[in-house]
C-alpha cells in the first residue's frame, strides 16, 4: 500500500477536523433553527389566537355570522387560517372552509387540550385542507368558544428551506477557507518536516555542515535545536571515532606485524599491508575469500582451529614456505560478540625469521670459534706438555717447539682481535666517527702497509686515484678495510699477480673502490659465503697462510657501518674485483 506524503496526511487530517467541525456546528444549528422557527411561530400564533380571542370577548357576540366574518378579516390582515369552535366541537367560523360543511373538532388533539384548560399545539394532516400545519388553539373565554389559528408547515419549510441556504452558504465559504487554511497549515507542517528529513539525511551522510533555523512554534523550534544538538554531538563522536579508527589504522599499518581478521565463517574481514605483503594478495581481492583459499599453510589453519574450538588463544612458532623458510610466532585470538556468538578471529604472524637466523648463527659462531680456537690451543698445550716432560733440554726442539707454540697463540690473538673490531662495529652500527679525507692518503697507506706482505710473496701492486678526490669517512675503519682486501689478494692471487687498487666517483652518487688481482679466482658457487664469519675457500690452505676467517666480514661490516655496500666478482683462473661501493655525502 503506497503511504501519503505528510502534506497529504496533514491536510487530510486538518480538512476533516474542519469538515466535522462545520457538520457538527451546521447540523447543532439546523436543529437549533428549526426548534426556534417552530417554537417562534408557535409562540406567534398563540399570540395571535390571544388577541383573536380578546378580540372576540370585546366585540362579538355569540352568534356564527360574526366569528365567520372576523375570521375572514384576520385571515385577509395576517394570512392564517382561523378556526372559532364551540365547545361542544362544532365549528362555528373558519377562514378557509365553510364551516357548515366541516366535521366536529371535537377529536381533534389541539382542541382537547383547549377543553382541558390547557394551550393545545400540534403538527398534523389537515383533512380538510389536505395538507399539515401547525395548529394552536386556547382554552375558551368568556364566550365560552375556542379560537384555533393555524399555519401551513410549507409556509414554516419555506422560511427554514431560505435560512437554511443561507446556512449552507456560509458553510461552504467557511470550509473553503478551511480548505486554504488547512493547505496552508499543512504546507508550514510540511515544509518544517522536509526540512527537518533534508537536514536528517545529510548527518546520515555524514555532512554535518547544515543546520536547521530556529523559526517556528515553540515545540518546534525546541525540536530543531534538539536535532542541531544532536548533529554536533554525532559530529564530535564520529570525529572521535574517526580518530581512534584513524590511529588504530596507523598503528596496524606501521607494524611489521601481520595482522589480519576473520569472521565467524573463517573469512578475510580485514589486514594489514604486512598481511597483503604475506599473502601476496590486497584485501580487496582477500576480502570475504576463505582463509584455506588464501593461506596454503596447514599448521596455521589448524592453530586457528583449535583457538576456535576452545574458545582461548592459541599461539605457537611456525614455518611459512616462502622459497626461503619463514618463522612466525602465530598468535590466534577468538572475537566473542556474546556467550553463544563468535563476532570473529584476530590472528597476528610476528616474523621470527630473524631471531631464528640469529640463533643459528649464535651456534654456528660459538662451533667456528670453537674450532678455531680449539686447533690452536690444542697445538700449544701439545707442545707444552711435551716441553715440561723434558724436550727443553733438546735445543732444537726448543727452539722448533717455540716457534710453534708462537705462531699459534699469535693466531689466537688476531682471532681475538679481529673478533673485537667485529664487536666494536656491530655496537656502534652507522653511529660512527666521519671526517672529510683525501680517499687517495688511505689507499696509499693500505698501500704502504701491505708493501712488506706484497714483496714477501712477490705480489706486484699499484694505485689508482684522484688525489684531489675527498670523502666523508671513518678514516681508520675504511683503511682497515681496504687493507684486509688488500691482504686477502696478496695471500691467494698466487706469486708474480698483480693487484691493482683503484677509486672513482659513479653519477656523482657513490664512491666505489675496487681491489682487484689476476690470480687464481674463486669458484661461482663460494662467492655468496666468502663474506660470512669464518668461512674460508680453502680452509687448508687458509690455516697455513695464516687467515683467521674473519677479514671480508670486517669489510662488510666496515661498508654497512657507511651505509654502503660491497661486492664481489670472480672466475677461476682470471682473478677477483672486490668493490666497497660507498654513498657520496
Amino acid at each position: 500500500m503506497k503511504k501519503l506524503s505528510v502534506f497529504s496526511y496533514s491536510l487530510i487530517i486538518l480538512f476533516s477536523i474542519a469538515i466535522l467541525s462545520i457538520g457538527t456546528v451546521s447540523i447543532f444549528s439546523i436543529k437549533t433553527l428549526s426548534d426556534f422557527i417552530y417554537d417562534e411561530v408557535g409562540a406567534s400564533l398563540e399570540e395571535e389566537s390571544r388577541l383573536i380571542g380578546n378580540l372576540i370577548n370585546s366585540n362579538i357576540d355569540n352568534s356564527p355570522e360574526p366569528y365567520q366574518k372576523i375570521s375572514k378579516v384576520i385571515f385577509e390582515d395576517l394570512n392564517i387560517r382561523v378556526s372559532i369552535i364551540a365547545l361542544n366541537g362544532a365549528v362555528l367560523a373558519d377562514s378557509h372552509e365553510d364551516y357548515s360543511l366541516m366535521d366536529n373538532h371535537g377529536t381533534r388533539p389541539e382542541i382537547i387540550d383547549a377543553l382541558s384548560g390547557k394551550t393545545g399545539k400540534y403538527i398534523r394532516f389537515s383533512n380538510t385542507l389536505h395538507r399539515h400545519m401547525l395548529y394552536v388553539a386556547l382554552p375558551s373565554g368568556k364566550n365560552n368558544v375556542i379560537v384555533r389559528t393555524a399555519l401551513s408547515i410549507e409556509h414554516i419549510r419555506n422560511k427554514f428551506t431560505d435560512t437554511l441556504m443561507d446556512i449552507a452558504i456560509f458553510s461552504i465559504v467557511i470550509l473553503i477557507i478551511a480548505l486554504l487554511l488547512s493547505v496552508l497549515t499543512a504546507n508550514t507542517f510540511t515544509s518544517m518536516v522536509l526540512a527537518i528529513k533534508d537536514v536528517s539525511d545529510h548527518y546520515a551522510r555524514g555532512d554535518f555542515s547544515r543546520k536547521l533555523s530556529n523559526i517556528g512554534p515553540k515545540e518546534v523550534s525546541q525540536l530543531k535545536l534538539s536535532i542541531n544538538s544532536m548533529g554536533e554531538q554525532l559530529k564530535t563522536i564520529l570525529n572521535k571515532e574517526s580518530f581512534h579508527k584513524n590511529e588504530l589504522q596507523a598503528m596496524l599499518n606501521s607494524m611489521e606485524d601481520a595482522v589480519f581478521l576473520l569472521n565467524n565463517k573463517m573469512e578475510i574481514k580485514e589486514m594489514n599491508p604486512a598481511a597483503e605483503h604475506l599473502f601476496r594478495n590486497s584485501l580487496e581481492s582477500c576480502k570475504g575469500k576463505s582463509i584455506h583459499s588464501i593461506l596454503d599453510n596447514p599448521p596455521i589453519i589448524r592453530l586457528i582451529e583449535e583457538s576456535v574450538d576452545s574458545g582461548s588463544t592459541k599461539a605457537d612458532i611456525l614455518a611459512v614456505k616462502r622459497g626461503l623458510d619463514l618463522y612466525f610466532q602465530v598468535r590466534s585470538t577468538p572475537l566473542t560478540a556474546s556467550e553463544k556468538f563468535l563476532g570473529g578471529i584476530l590472528v597476528v604472524l610476528h616474523d621470527m625469521t630473524r631471531v631464528k637466523q640469529l640463533e643459528n648463527m649464535r651456534k654456528d659462531f660459538v662451533a667456528n670459534v670453537s674450532h678455531e680456537l680449539k686447533t690452536p690451543v690444542t697445538l700449544i698445550n701439545g707442545f707444552v706438555e711435551t716441553l715440561m716432560d723434558g724436550a727443553y733440554n733438546d735445543r732444537e726442539k726448543l727452539e722448533q717447539f717455540l716457534h710453534v707454540i708462537n705462531r699459534n697463540s699469535r693466531r689466537i690473538t688476531n682471532i681475538i682481535d679481529d673478533l673485537l673490531i667485529l664487536s666494536n662495529i656491530e655496537d656502534k652500527g652507522t653511529d660512527i666517527s666521519k671526517e672529510n679525507v683525501y680517499l687517495y692518503d688511505i689507499l696509499f697507506s693500505a698501500y704502504t702497509s701491505a708493501l712488506k706482505e706484497s714483496e714477501k710473496h712477490n705480489v706486484q701492486m699499484k694505485v689508482k686515484c684522484d688525489e684531489s678526490l675527498t670523502v666523508y669517512v671513518n678514516p681508520t675503519l675504511l683503511e682497515q678495510a681496504v687493507l684486509n682486501l688488500v691482504n686477502n689478494a696478496i695471500k691467494y692471487a698466487g706469486e708474480k699477480s698483480l693487484i691493482t687498487i683503484s677509486a672513482k666517483i659513479e653519477n656523482s652518487q657513490s664512491i666505489i673502490i675496487e681491489v682487484s688481482d689476476n690470480g687464481v679466482g674463486i669458484e661461482n658457487d663460494q662467492l655468496e659465503r666468502i663474506f660470512e664469519r669464518f668461512y674460508r675457500v680453502s680452509r687448508p690452505q687458509s690455516k697455513k697462510k695464516g687467515g683467521t676467517g674473519l677479514g671480508l666480514s670486517i669489510v662488510k661490516h666496515i661498508a654497512l657501518a657507511h651505509k654502503g655496500r660491497v661486492t664481489v666478482q670472480s672466475q677461476p683462473e682470471h682473478g677477483s674485483v672486490f668493490r666497497i661501493i660507498l654513498p657520496v655525502q
